[in-house]
C-alpha cells in the first residue's frame, strides 16, 4: 500500500513477543502527546490446518503474539487465515496443455500417446 511503510523488527534467538511489544512501545513513546494516538494494526498470518496434527504443529507463535497484544491500547490485531495450496493444483492447471509430468505421464494420469498403454481392452 502506498504510504504505509513495511517495518522489519529483527529479533535475536527467535524471540517474537518481546521485540514486537518493545517496538510498539517505541512507536507509542515517539508519538507527540498533543496529538490523538493512532491505531496500530498488527497483521498476523494464520495457517488453516487441514489435519488435526497440523493444529498442534502450526500457529503456536501466532497464538502467543495474539494473546500478548490483545487488550493493548490503540492496537488492533488482524488475523489473516491462509491455506497451503493443494499439491496437485499445478498438475490440474496444466492438464489441458498436453505437457508431461516428471514421471512421464500426462497430468490426468494417462500414459503419453507415443507409448503403448498395454492391453486395455483385454479382460
Amino acid at each position: 500500500m502506498p504510504g504505509v511503510p513495511l517495518v522489519v523488527v529483527e529479533s535475536p534467538y527467535r524471540a517474537l513477543t518481546g521485540p514486537l511489544e518493545a517496538y510498539l512501545d517505541v512507536l507509542d513513546a515517539a508519538w507527540p502527546p498533543d496529538k490523538q494516538a493512532p491505531i496500530t494494526f498488527v497483521v498476523l498470518p494464520e495457517y488453516v490446518a487441514r489435519n488435526w496434527w497440523e493444529r498442534i504443529l502450526y500457529n503456536q507463535s501466532v497464538k502467543r503474539l495474539r494473546s500478548s497484544l490483545l487488550g493493548r491500547p490503540h492496537t488492533v490485531v488482524v488475523n489473516v487465515p491462509y491455506r497451503r495450496e493443494d499439491p496437485t493444483l499445478f498438475e490440474r492447471a496444466h492438464a489441458g496443455s498436453g505437457e508431461d509430468t516428471p514421471d512421464g505421464n500426462t497430468p490426468d494420469g494417462d500414459t503419453p500417446a507415443s507409448e503403448p498403454a498395454g492391453d486395455a481392452g483385454a479382460a
